[in-house]
């Protein structure tokens, strides 16, 4: 096993396109981005039971989702390594690349995060939180936010 720290992202998406599992180590990630672009390579994920891989990874259609704990860790990648073929490990790489396309994609991000301002805007919370132009720098602050973090994604 080799650790490699900070690789160029060429060489990320070199790895990623011939590994056979990513080993998503964090506990509690609030969202987690590595496993999305595991799954982008068309590879599958093992990651913990927890935060951000419960919203992205989808067990064993995608990957795995384990607690932290070295036999059921084990038996996974024993599985993956040893009992799966070929075409098993390629036919979830490419439910997981459909997924992120689909669930993850810069238009769905953005039709999502459009539709919880505008229920946002039509709720009736009395005193309105922002001025219309306070709101103006909210969301537009929001939405460079979000569009950074996926086109750096995607």
């Amino acid at each position: 096993m080799i650790f490699l720290l900070s690789i160029p992202a060429s060489l990320k998406t070199e790895l990623l396109s011939k590994a056979r599992l990513l080993l998503y180590t964090p506990s509690n990630e609030h969202f987690g981005i590595v496993p999305l672009e595991a799954m982008l390579s068309c590879t599958p994920v093992l990651a913990i039971n927890s935060g951000g891989p419960l919203e992205t990874v989808v067990e064993g259609e995608t990957g795995w989702l384990r607690p932290p704990d070295e036999k059921e860790w084990s038996a996974v990648m024993k599985q993956v390594l040893f009992e799966m073929s070929d075409s098993q490990i390629r036919i979830m790489g490419e439910k997981g690349k459909e997924r992120v396309e689909r669930e993850f994609s810069k238009e769905k991000m953005a039709a999502s995060l459009q539709q919880v301002m505008y229920e946002m805007l039509e709720e009736d919370m009395g005193e309105p939180l922002f001025g219309m132009s306070e709101l103006g720098v909210f969301v537009g602050l929001v939405m460079g936010l979000v569009a950074m973090g996926v086109c750096w994604f995607l």
